[in-house]
């Protein structure tokens, strides 16, 4: 509340628990997804908060799904949508949803397509980013079907993508995955997501090389993490 001068606890997770993705819609409400990890743990949930994170609601729950990967709010119609699931056994559980109500009730949507990680908003259009697949992206612009307009060729995970506002520019950043042959890179779309092209190539060397991480574009820039050999290097900016 104070441009980041002091914090506090705004919601209380277990030890397994953890939040990847965190949205607010044109309203001031925040919506959060809670991720677990370990190996029993099943608690894919949305937390709601009307009141900037002073008391949150769960809107949504999965006991047989392990992961909320991301959240995303389209602020054209506040419509929500969030990646769920984790293709890994015994889960073998993935799936996107969407509220149209403000997290009030959720439907499945865009069947068939690959696990997704990263989820990000273009004008008239959404940008899915997929996991534990050949990197690749999706996008739509019905919530109906859906198009393929990124495959990387080999196998990475597309764990972030952002939209540069002054330069009307979507990034996405790869890592590699656990099997060879894999790469990792970043890669820009010009047009709202319809094509992309190669920017910069990391190496990938192990599952998880290259990025992983992203922050938001502010003023036309962008920080994101940089993994090599299975070591967190220093950062860099786009």
């Amino acid at each position: 509340k104070n441009q980041g001068q002091s914090w506090t606890r705004a919601l209380a997770l277990n030890m397994s628990e953890c939040v990847w993705g965190m949205d607010e819609d044109k309203g001031g409400n925040l919506f959060a997804g809670v991720y677990t990890i370990g190996t029993s743990n099943s608690n894919a949930r949305i937390y709601k908060s009307t009141n900037n994170g002073t008391s949150c609601v769960s809107v949504y729950y999965d006991s047989k799904a392990r992961h909320v990967h991301d959240v995303a709010i389209d602020k054209s119609n506040n419509y929500i949508y969030a990646s769920i699931g984790d293709n890994l056994a015994p889960w073998s559980i993935n799936y996107v949803i969407r509220s149209i109500d403000g997290g009030g009730n959720w439907s499945k949507i865009l069947t068939g397509m690959p696990q997704v990680v990263a989820i990000e908003i273009t004008p008239n259009a959404r940008l899915f980013g997929s996991d534990y697949t050949n990197g690749a992206i999706f996008r739509t612009t019905n919530d109906n079907s859906f198009t393929q307009v990124l495959n990387t060729g080999a196998n990475s995970y597309c764990f972030w993508i952002r939209k540069n506002d002054l330069q009307n520019q979507f990034y996405a950043g790869f890592c590699g995955g656990e099997n060879s042959p894999r790469n990792s890179g970043i890669y820009v779309s010009n047009d709202n997501g319809q094509s992309w092209v190669l920017l910069q190539s990391l190496q990938a060397q192990r599952g998880y090389d290259g990025t992983t991480a992203a922050s938001n574009f502010v003023q036309g820039m962008l920080y994101h993490d940089v993994v090599l050999n299975g070591v967190v290097q220093n950062g860099a900016c786009l």
